[in-house]
């Protein structure tokens, strides 16, 4: 997996700062590459967000990547005109 679509996240905008719940926070599916995917859990790390892979699949389904676990995202901040910074 070369090419990962969590730049999906970056691109959702928030009018103010990480909030109890950021419209960000959840599951993100990668791009497809190879024919294989993951799925990328973001969640609050302090005042931040980050993000690891959490599951990983291929056309014969979920399979036990060497990549679970892999941070990411890390440090992504919402900026005051609703766009993300760092990460």
């Amino acid at each position: 997996m070369k090419n990962f679509l969590v730049s999906a996240a970056i691109a959702i905008g928030l009018a103010s700062g990480v909030s109890a719940q950021d419209a960000t926070e959840g599951i993100w599916q990668t791009q497809v590459d190879d024919g294989a995917y993951a799925f990328v859990t973001i969640g609050k790390c302090g005042d931040a967000l980050c993000g690891v892979i959490s599951q990983t699949f291929n056309a014969d389904g979920e399979y036990a990547s060497e990549n679970i676990g892999k941070q990411l995202v890390w440090a992504m901040q919402v900026q005051a005109n609703g766009k993300y910074n760092r990460g």
